[in-house]
């Protein structure tokens, strides 16, 4: 009896532990962008980076980013965007203003973000098409606080 109920419990953990994961709102089945999302890759000697602070409300999203690169200067900013169709459309504001136009206004980036495999996922739009580009990682330190 008690192996059945100790069973039972760590059972019950594990998929409250998973129900934590962003991926999606379990209630409405929609994309959760909601946390702190990382990107990193080095080629050679050269390591770029990118972080993505979100806070989303419904189907608006705001937010920060920064974004560098070990091979010269690194910019940050602001986002703000909307949800359609589970795709994150996000437009970019530049504290410095060397990146997108300074804030407060906003530049569209021609792209789109989904979640996919817990895992933000960048869409990027060449002519008429989009390609896969970068995946972030939700920093999840940052989420379980």
């Amino acid at each position: 009896m008690k192996r059945k109920l100790i069973t039972a419990i760590t059972a019950s953990l594990l998929l409250a532990a998973c129900s934590i994961l962003p991926e999606t709102d379990k209630a409405n089945e929609k994309p959760y962008f909601t946390g702190t999302w990382l990107y990193s890759n080095q080629t050679e000697d050269t390591v770029a980076s990118k972080k993505l602070t979100l806070k989303q409300s419904e189907n608006v999203v705001t937010g920060t980013w920064l974004e560098g690169i070990s091979t010269g200067r690194g910019g940050s900013g602001k986002v703000q965007g909307y949800i359609k169709e589970n795709k994150l459309f996000l437009s970019y504001c530049s504290d410095e203003g060397n990146w997108y136009q300074p804030c407060p206004k906003y530049e569209n980036n021609k792209g789109y973000f989904v979640i996919e495999n817990n895992k933000m996922i960048e869409y990027y739009q060449i002519g008429e098409k989009y390609r896969k580009g970068d995946e972030f990682i939700l920093n999840n330190a940052e989420f379980l606080k």
